[in-house]
């Protein structure tokens, strides 16, 4: 972002998470010709190759998804070219030059060690089958592993900012953004992977859904619509402002949620079975719910100085994945508690769109401004 002029980040921030999406739908694609293609073709190509022929039996069963894992890789190794042919942007540069950005100390880093263990703690707890720990165990447990979580990923930044020359209330200002940006990223999250994720899971029960292409498919559509989605929330964030559109998100995600999902009951009552109308339906969820992250690469740096930013929005991105995980797990439990009725259960997920019109409250309205320094 830092490398673009203020004009264009909008634009810039709808297409990151428009790219996003790109690999998904790559995944649905080769999912859906790998599904057309002719039994035991797949194993005779692989050892054609030079894969032994137990490998390829393994790669090849269960409807190739180890095989598409290992697609799915392939792209970690574009890291490398990234570091070697994308420049620093001239904002941080001048900031490592005037000494800003020398604050950090390597040892700090300990913190992110013990957030990270700590996070794991938490998703191991509700990992565990239902009658092996007491709920209110789980609770306290979690509780106490997410303020070790927040206390050790923020440690290494209240380090560098207690080295640094900016005064007390800023510092207190960059870390309160830090919590908020993670609040406002773990709501969609928790909306996407424990509500729109699961409609991959849910078209194995209705009529006619239970054949496969139909999640392929479904992944693809929604692919599609999650990146038209993004750049239209970056856009429309860019001209009527971050927190409004932030608003009308939460709001429209959760009516569309839980539209989706009752299409169940439609089905139950002798609707017409799987067919282009679901499929499409599943495309307009996408282009609504992740439309979050074409806004989040919008407004996640707006919120920070140069010297931390890429910390700053890094923490808000990625510590809502825990509770996003913690979600996942859980969602089962969700649904035998509803007698596995989709709708209902992903009614009650819909509800975190709630707590991001509470949060958005708080939040500075960034429009117009330049890229904090």
């Amino acid at each position: 972002m830092e490398l673009w002029p203020n004009t264009s980040r909008a634009w810039l921030a709808g297409w990151i998470g428009a790219f996003g999406n790109l690999g998904y739908l790559i995944c649905g694609g080769i999912a859906l010709g790998l599904n057309h293609t002719e039994p035991g073709q797949l194993p005779r190509w692989l050892t054609s190759v030079g894969v032994p022929d137990d490998w390829a039996t393994a790669l090849t069963a269960h409807r190739n998804w180890r095989l598409l894992m290992l697609v799915g890789a392939i792209p970690a190794l574009m890291t490398l070219l990234i570091r070697l042919f994308v420049p620093e942007s001239d904002k941080w540069t001048k900031e490592k030059e005037a000494g800003r950005a020398s604050h950090w100390s390597e040892v700090d880093l300990l913190g992110v060690l013990v957030g990270a263990t700590a996070a794991l703690g938490v998703i191991y707890l509700w990992a565990l089958p239902p009658g092996e720990l007491a709920f209110a165990v789980r609770v306290a447990g979690s509780v106490v592993g997410l303020v070790v979580v927040i206390v050790g990923y923020l440690h290494p930044v209240r380090g560098y900012l207690s080295r640094g020359s900016l005064p007390v209330e800023a510092r207190s200002k960059t870390l309160r953004r830090m919590l908020l940006a993670a609040g406002l990223s773990g709501v969609p999250l928790l909306g996407t992977w424990a509500g729109l994720m699961w409609m991959y899971m849910w078209v194995d029960k209705i009529p006619g859904g239970n054949v496969p292409d139909a999640k392929p498919w479904m992944q693809m559509t929604s692919s599609v619509g999650a990146a038209i989605g993004c750049v239209v929330a970056a856009v429309v964030g860019g001209y009527f402002g971050r927190r409004p559109v932030y608003a009308v998100l939460c709001v429209v995600s959760m009516v569309t949620m839980i539209a989706f999902y009752q299409q169940g009951r439609l089905y139950a009552e002798g609707a017409p079975p799987f067919d282009t109308t679901f499929v499409l339906f599943s495309g307009l969820l996408g282009l609504i719910s992740a439309a979050f992250y074409g806004w989040l690469p919008l407004y996640l740096p707006e919120l920070f100085p140069t010297a931390v930013r890429a910390t700053g929005q890094g923490f808000g991105f990625n510590f809502g994945r825990i509770i996003a995980a913690v979600g996942q797990l859980q969602m089962a439990n969700l649904l035998r508690a509803f007698n596995d009725d989709y709708a209902q259960a992903c009614a009650v997920v819909a509800g975190v769109y709630l707590v991001g019109l509470v949060l958005i409250v708080f939040a500075p309205e960034t429009k117009g401004q330049p890229l904090p320094e």
